[in-house]
């Protein structure tokens, strides 16, 4: 009666832990997905909402406000690179953090591709490495006309420092130069830069400036 009674109870702990092991367990409940939300595109469009500022060089700067910020930029093309030359002023009660390196130039024609930030001193090393191996002039150049102007242009210039990041606090302004990739021979850009969580866009050639 005893070894019965123990083949039981053995044969039913033995059943419960089959069964047990074949009842799949509840699955996890599942993370709620976060949205992400992307920053909104304001786009520069000439007369609605953007200016058009010619300086004395001939060149065009734009100036978008939207949101309690001023943001002017001026697009070049180098030799070797492109920069802009990038004001932001802060007229909102918040403070911005200003991050250049996610300033960018998408192509859009007649290719797509993304020209990335680069870094200042990047590109003031590789400038004077071009200066160096620049074949020199005639020696005649050098006590010429010539030479005197281009000498006193060179004195006459003041290099626009490189747009640094920082907090931009209210009322507070930062102005200076971002460089990025040479654009090849793309025939349509925008100059994105990324700004308190909002894309300010300025399109090149500008939209509805008639260039």
């Amino acid at each position: 009666m005893f070894f019965r009674a123990l083949s039981c109870i053995t044969l039913f702990a033995v059943c419960n832990s089959v069964s047990a092991q074949s009842v799949p367990a509840a699955p996890a409940p599942a993370k709620p997905k976060v949205a992400i939300r992307s920053g909104e595109v304001i786009p520069c469009r000439v007369n609605l909402g953007c200016t058009d500022r010619t300086g004395p060089d001939g060149h065009h700067t734009y100036i978008l406000e939207a949101d309690g910020y001023i943001v002017e930029a001026d697009f070049q093309v180098d030799q070797r690179f492109s920069h802009a030359d990038v004001t932001i002023v802060n007229n909102s009660p918040n403070k911005l953090q200003l991050i250049p390196a996610e300033f960018r130039i998408d192509v859009v024609q007649p290719k797509y591709r993304r020209l990335s930030y680069l870094d200042p001193k990047r590109v003031e090393k590789t400038s004077k490495t071009s200066k160096k191996v620049k074949d020199l002039p005639p020696p005649s150049y050098f006590t010429s006309d010539k030479h005197t102007q281009d000498k006193q242009k060179e004195a006459a210039a003041i290099p626009v420092p490189p747009l640094k990041p920082r907090a931009l606090g209210p009322s507070e302004r930062e102005s200076g130069r971002v460089y990025f990739q040479h654009p090849g021979k793309a025939t349509e850009m925008s100059l994105v830069l990324p700004i308190s969580g909002e894309l300010f866009e300025f399109t090149y050639p500008p939209v509805g400036s008639g260039q």
